[in-house]
């Protein structure tokens, strides 16, 4: 091994000697405080596992290590830059060359001087497995044409703070070092940290990830950080934290896709040891990590905990996870482009435990999602799918061509769920879509939507689907509006299957659920499969105007609609309908206090199979002509209709007007306006008298209070006291407290 060794060196020593006085910019500048020739320039030499020259060889020696076998390698540098086309290479021990291991895991680099660090060449690491990590609290920029080339994960901060796993910190600071055998656990912010991280087109691809930490960090221009290789003994991951704002888009000038962390979207890649030379890129991102005050993923911008592989290696199994959290806002904006080229957050799974599935997680105040895509894909080999999990505290908005979906393909496992949550609300505008699918014989994931305000419009779409004929059961769709549910504009909300299993169940519920113009509520089999169930539960009201509640099935049974309310479900120019061609019709339940019926059509009906039942329970049902209650089969039995009510025919009891009702307001203003110059009051005086029972009639003079606004509409008072109300006579009203005035000719109030 040895007489290896002194050829070696005897065969690179004239090269040695050629570059021993080669120049470099001068921007590697040691400091006073660490390792021998302390206060020097870092000066060329030969990389010793490449054999080429480069810029600037920094070598163990140029450092401090402590303890007899520290694992930490120290360096501290007054000013610290590579130029453009120049290479910068820490090395360890001799024994690189032939001995991939050195003993040393982490290379610490500070930058104590009053200037940023700017790098514009190749930054290089020798050390097998060994991390680099760079602290500069003025900032560090990756430039366009730069790259990292280290055999461990980079870490790169603008912070003044090393914080080791003992509680010690080293310090990006001359007044003395404090050097440390354990671990490193985190970068930290104190006082003085001023600077960005930015990274500008530039590569950043070391073996098994990176870290950026800065007051803002910027991914920028088409740039990406990700890991470049597959060790299944080694996490792949890329964290993001700033103590502002995260920033991460803009397209390469050279190539259409957009900035990002995690996975490359090319497919091969230079040889980083041979440029010009292509080769297959294999990647593992397990993990994607983003904490900032703002998250802002723009114009291509990418996060990608997916995995790659090389021609004939096995597929890499570990589930990719995205975790992204904001004090204050995430904003995903694209610019019109889709699939690999869209502003995405996603994940894909390739094979892997059946208990361990990818997550994609959005965590902020506000989340507000515009043209994007959010995926999850399982492939193959019992792959699980991912989950989709958005939280906005006070508001979730997706709109535009925003896709938030969770897919299952061939023999790939269970669909991922998709769950959007806000303690505000959550508004989903069209035509954004967010679903879930199943392709293989896996049930696919299903969708929750939470929130005291859900409003979905503009032709949104909320879809669970079992998508191939050999596919399992689609997954179910719920919404819990809290107070209000609101559907509209051609929006819809479906389960659908193509296959012999069956479509999702449809579940909405809030105090109010308000479906119109044209909004579509529905689940359908065009297989042997069976639709789905769909349950509306109204602490209050539904309230349907133009728009429609069905279950459908081609050649097997139809689901069953139920629709419950506390006080009333009114139709108007609505359609409830469970359909079916050949099997038995699915069951239609309404059960309110009031059913009001507006040239509205209720069906459990058939073409050649067996109708279903309509049962509508309820202590008051309105019903004018044009209203149809139907569960007849065109060919075989004809199902049931029932009303269990008090009021049970009231046909002609909704007759509409045909004449158009005058605007009072309009026909008041004449009125109020010559009033306006008289003195006058109308008084309501509640009566003292009382009837002999609760329930009996009042005694004599005993007069109940009708009061109407102004508009026409009734004005509904839950109590009354002695207290004398005085009432305008114009369109507003006024409501005035009992304060006596003696000079008004009644004696009350005006």
């Amino acid at each position: 091994m040895m007489r290896h060794q002194r050829l070696l060196g005897l065969i690179l020593l004239p090269f040695a000697a050629a570059i021993a006085h080669g120049e470099n910019q001068g921007l590697v500048v040691r400091d006073q405080t660490l390792g021998a020739g302390r206060g020097q320039a870092v000066g060329p030499g030969l990389d010793p596992l490449s054999t080429r020259p480069v810029e600037y060889l920094i070598p163990a020696e140029m450092g401090d290590s402590p303890g007899d076998k520290g694992a930490n390698l120290f360096h501290s540098f007054a000013r610290f830059g590579i130029g453009s086309g120049e290479t910068a290479t820490f090395t360890g021990p001799q024994g690189d060359l032939l001995n991939t291991r050195s003993g040393i895991a982490n290379v610490i680099v500070r930058v104590t001087g009053s200037e940023g660090t700017d790098i514009e060449g190749i930054l290089r690491s020798t050390l097998f497995n060994a991390d680099l990590f760079l602290m500069n609290p003025h900032g560090v920029i990756f430039g366009p044409d730069s790259r990292v080339d280290v055999q461990g994960s980079v870490h790169v901060a603008a912070s003044r703070t090393l914080e080791m796993a003992d509680g010690s910190v080293f310090e990006a600071s001359v007044t003395g070092p404090t050097l440390a055998v354990a671990p490193v656990a985190s970068f930290g912010f104190l006082s003085g940290a001023s600077g960005d991280v930015v990274v500008r087109g530039a590569q950043l691809l070391p073996a098994f990830g990176a870290s950026l930490t800065g007051i803002n960090v910027r991914v920028l221009d088409g740039a990406l950080v990700g890991p470049s290789r597959i060790n299944p003994g080694r996490e792949g991951a890329v964290t993001v934290l700033a103590s502002d704002t995260v920033e991460i888009g803009g397209r390469s000038p050279e190539g259409p896709f957009g900035a990002g962390l995690g996975r490359d979207p090319d497919s091969v890649r230079s040889d980083p040891l041979n440029p010009g030379a292509l080769l297959p890129f294999p990647q593992q991102v397990d993990r994607i990590t983003v904490r900032a005050r703002d998250v802002v993923l723009r114009d291509g911008g990418r996060l990608d905990a997916s995995s790659t592989r090389q021609p004939g290696q096995p597929l890499p199994t570990r589930p990719g996870v995205i975790d992204v959290q904001a004090s204050d806002e995430i904003r995903i904006s694209g610019d019109g482009r889709s699939g690999l080229l869209a502003t995405q957050v996603s994940s894909q799974q390739f094979g892997g435990s059946p208990s361990t599935h990818g997550i994609v997680s959005l965590d902020a105040r506000k989340v507000t999602i515009e043209d994007g895509l959010i995926s999850t894909t399982a492939f193959s080999d019992g792959a699980l799918g991912g989950d989709i999990a958005i939280h906005g505290a006070d508001r979730v908005s997706i709109e535009g061509r925003t896709q938030v979906q969770s897919k299952s393909f061939a023999s790939a496992g269970a669909g991922g769920r998709v769950s959007i949550r806000s303690e505000g609300e959550i508004r989903i505008a069209g035509p954004a879509v967010i679903s879930t699918s199943t392709d293989s014989p896996a049930t696919a994931g299903t969708v929750l939507l939470e929130a005291p305000l859900v409003a979905i419009g503009d032709g949104a779409s909320i879809t669970s689907g079992s998508k191939a004929p050999a596919a399992g059961p689609a997954g179910s769709v719920a919404i819990r509006g809290g107070r209000l549910i609101e559907i509209s504009g051609r929006s819809s909300v479906t389960t659908t299957t193509v296959s012999g299993s069956d479509a999702g169940a449809i579940s909405l519920r809030a105090d109010m659920v308000r479906l119109e113009s044209g909004a579509e509520v529905s689940s359908a089999s065009f297989s042997t499969g069976r639709a789905g169930t769909i349950q509306v539960e109204a602490a209050d009201s539904l309230v349907q105007s133009n728009s429609s509640i069905s279950t459908s099935a081609l050649l097997s049974d139809g689901g069953d609609i139920r629709l419950q309310a506390g006080w009333l479900v009114h139709l108007r120019d609505a359609d409830v309908t469970a359909e079916v061609s050949n099997g038995v019709g699915g069951n239609v339940t309404i059960d309110p206090v009031f059913v009001v019926l507006e040239n509205s059509r209720i069906k459990a009906s058939a073409t050649a199979g067996t109708g279903g039942n309509i049962l509508i329970t309820a202590d008051h049902v309105f019903k004018n002509p044009a209203s149809i209650l139907d569960a007849s089969s065109q060919t075989g039995v004809n199902g049931s209709v029932e009303i269990r009510s008090p009021t049970t025919d009231l046909q002609g009891a909704l007759m509409l007007p045909e004449a158009t009702v005058q605007d009072a307001t309009e026909l008041m203003r004449g009125t109020c306006q010559a009033a306006a110059s008289h003195s006058g009051s109308f008084i309501v005086r509640p009566t003292t008298a009382v009837g002999p029972t609760p329930d009996g009639p009042l005694g004599s003079g005993a007069q109940g209070p009708q009061i109407a606004r102004g508009n026409g509409t009734p004005l509904q008072l839950a109590s009354f006291s002695r207290d004398t109300w005085s009432l305008d006579g114009c369109p507003r009203m006024g409501l005035v407290g009992p304060d006596p005035d003696p000079d008004h000719p009644s004696g009350g109030v005006r």
